[in-house]
């Protein structure tokens, strides 16, 4: 009516075609640049250049903090590689900052800070990832390990307990359960742990 011509589904099709095909360019090519700089900030980290990689790391952080979870994920994962312990601590504090409510971040962040020595702080980040998923044995098994290092047995036990009762023939929580077992002396429980744990392996 107005001499705009109008599509044909066809060409609406193909329009639709060719925005998809753009948006999964643009995002293997942001997945590429987030990778490469995650390379970049661990090999600097690793060889003491940290100036360097704080720069990079602040320009990771800006780039990608509309996508919280996708940068929470990215700095947990790079924390995982790194060898020191302080910038290992501040990759995770950034992504508690970007998805507070993560619990695999909450979980290693707090092994970390237990590891570290700030067993207080590790427990209440524990404690805060429980209440977000109570039976994710990885942060029962880890948080129980923390506990026990700490010679808080009782309530490691408990945890662990926990976690066999949710998977019973998980090979890492019956290890660690039988070696908490063994350091407090309880060595007969600690032997048939063991021996369930090899059964299964």
């Amino acid at each position: 009516m107005n001499g705009i011509p109008r599509q044909s589904s066809v060409e609406k099709n193909v329009m639709r075609n060719k925005d998809k095909r753009l948006k999964r360019k643009n995002t293997l090519d942001e997945l590429t640049q987030v990778k490469h700089l995650k390379d970049e900030i661990r090999q600097a980290i690793n060889s003491g250049k940290h100036l360097k990689a704080e720069k990079k790391l602040a320009y990771l952080r800006e780039n990608q903090q509309n996508q919280p979870k996708f940068l929470a994920k990215s700095l947990s994962d790079l924390a995982t590689t790194i060898f020191d312990l302080d910038f290992k601590l501040i990759l995770y504090q950034y992504a508690l900052e970007s998805n507070p409510i993560d619990s695999i971040t909450l979980t290693s962040y707090a092994t970390a800070l237990a590891q570290a020595g700030n067993t207080m702080r590790a427990f209440e980040l524990f404690e805060a990832s429980l209440k977000i998923d109570p039976q994710e044995t990885v942060t029962l098994n880890s948080y129980a390990t923390a506990l026990a290092q700490a010679g808080n047995t009782m309530r490691a036990f408990e945890l662990f307990e926990d976690s066999l009762r949710i998977e019973p023939q998980d090979t890492v929580t019956l290890t660690s359960y039988a070696t908490a077992l063994a350091q407090a002396g309880k060595t007969e429980r600690a032997f048939e742990l063991f021996e369930a744990s090899l059964r299964i392996d």
